[in-house]
């Protein structure tokens, strides 16, 4: 998988496999097949073709325009989760945006005040689904961290 490190100022062209450490001021636009995992932000504007998959450890604050493979966050989702379509997951101990307050998803679901000093675990951690229209979170059995965790283990 290609490495990319530091700051990219443009929307991000992602027609192969990337690791991005750094931060995406102008969002990117990621192709069929093809997968992102960020260690940073994601800011700007996000498109995720079907068959993509974005997996970002950090911050979400990006307008999420199409949503047409998987998103999975463990950080931050400044972005309302009711806005993001598509197939989108997150960490247990994330933080999200929520109608507008900031929350932190428990394991269960649960939306919880935040604290500070949240540790988001990911070598066994909960994996939630974002349900909007039942505007919470539900447990799932995913692996969309998986590769997140690879990626975090070689360069730690």
């Amino acid at each position: 998988m290609r490495q990319l490190f530091g700051d990219v100022q443009t929307v991000l062209r992602v027609a192969e496999d990337l690791v991005v450490h750094g931060t995406l001021r102008a969002g990117a636009t990621v192709d069929d097949g093809c997968t992102l995992i960020v260690h940073g932000s994601v800011r700007g504007s996000l498109s995720i073709s079907a068959g993509g998959v974005v997996v970002i450890r950090g911050i979400l604050d990006a307008f999420v325009d199409g949503n047409h493979g998987k998103l999975a966050v463990a950080g931050t989702v400044s972005t309302p989760v009711e806005t993001v379509p598509g197939r989108f997951r997150v960490a247990a101990y994330s933080s999200v945006s929520v109608r507008g307050e900031n929350r932190v998803v428990s394991p269960s679901g649960v939306l919880l005040a935040v604290a500070n000093g949240i540790v988001i675990p990911l070598r066994a951690g909960t994996i939630l689904r974002w349900e909007a229209a039942a505007a919470r979170f539900h447990p799932v059995g995913d692996t969309d961290f998986r590769r997140l965790r690879r990626t975090i283990e070689e360069f730690s």
